[in-house]
């Protein structure tokens, strides 16, 4: 089942096809701006979240069922080198994820109520946690906004809410596919 779409700059969706749980069937998609789709990696374990970095050199995507964040370098045409295990143990469940300016991955996690930070080196730490789940209840997806990117919202679907939080540094800002001409 398609899960979370991405655009690069170039205007590609990239698309998480998740596949079912524990299956190994998930797989990630590319469909270019004038609609051609195709395979560009799998199986994968609940294909889920995806981030591109900066320099959109790399994809970042959650592997749901095996707890665990991968990295695929990519090159100049969008092709994807090997995946790469780039964190793992990252909460239960972990689902949507968000990269800051500085290159930290955010990773929220729908059965823990959880926020992991990974730095740009691997180092996995604690973001933010909600042991009663009011605020963190069943994360499953994050974006930031606000006029200097610097609040955080999450979309919580155990609580059917969305909670916004001054975040400590700003987001990075999303690709837009480009205008098509008129």
């Amino acid at each position: 089942c398609p899960n979370y779409p991405l655009f690069d700059r170039q205007g590609r969706l990239w698309v998480s096809d998740s596949g079912e749980w524990k299956k190994r069937n998930g797989r990630l998609l590319r469909f270019t701006p004038d609609g051609a789709g195709e395979t560009m990696g799998g199986p994968y374990g609940y294909a889920n979240g995806l981030a591109l970095d900066r320099s959109e050199r790399q994809l970042f995507m959650i592997e749901s069922d095996t707890d665990s964040v991968h990295r695929f370098e990519l090159d100049g045409d969008g092709r994807l080198g090997p995946s790469a295990l780039y964190a793992e143990r990252v909460g239960r469940f972990p689902d949507g994820l968000v990269l800051d300016a500085e290159g930290n991955l955010l990773v929220c996690c729908y059965a823990s109520d959880e926020i992991y930070r990974i730095a740009p080196g691997g180092e996995t730490s604690l973001f933010a946690f909600d042991p009663h789940a009011i605020l963190l209840g069943g994360p499953t997806n994050m974006a930031f906004g606000g006029a200097g990117l610097d609040d955080l919202y999450v979309a919580n679907l155990a609580r059917t809410t969305i909670t916004r939080v001054r975040a400590p540094r700003r987001g990075q800002p999303l690709a837009f596919p480009p205008e098509p001409a008129r």
